[in-house]
């Protein structure tokens, strides 16, 4: 039986990952990419001795039994890959207007640290919470 043979137009994370996965499972991938290295918007690139990244600096669900850890294993990456958590009390900061604004990880803390930039807004910002963990938790579940 000859075996099917496919092209991925791109090697950013998703193009990568479609290769693996269509490889794992038989087929015989080439992967294109029209810039100069592989990687998409994964890359850094330094400019007058600042280090910019020009995609995804975090992530998240990688916690065993979470979705990105069970692709990670999938892809034979959890052992090559190393991860370390994020900064529970700000692994995020937002600036705007000359303010800095921490955002927290987990649902007290999260609603706690925006709380003292918005003292008014508690019980919005626990709803918008609990509304990203809803529609995060369908999309978990249906996939």
């Amino acid at each position: 039986m000859q075996q099917k043979k496919v092209v991925v137009i791109g090697s950013g994370l998703g193009g990568l990952s479609t290769g693996v996965i269509l490889a794992k499972n038989g087929y015989q991938v080439t992967v294109l990419e029209q810039g100069q290295q592989i990687g998409g918007c994964l890359q850094c690139f330094s400019r007058y001795g600042a280090k910019y990244e020009t995609g995804m600096h975090f992530i998240g669900s990688v916690v065993p039994g979470q979705t990105l850890r069970k692709l990670m294993n999938y892809l034979e990456l959890t052992a090559d890959v190393p991860l370390s958590f994020l900064d529970q009390s700000g692994y995020d900061v937002v600036a705007l207007q000359g303010e800095q604004f921490r955002f927290a990880n987990g649902r007290e803390p999260f609603i706690e640290t925006m709380s003292s930039y918005f003292p008014r807004q508690r019980d919005t910002l626990a709803r918008y919470f609990d509304l990203v963990s809803r529609v995060a938790g369908a999309l978990r579940s249906t996939h």
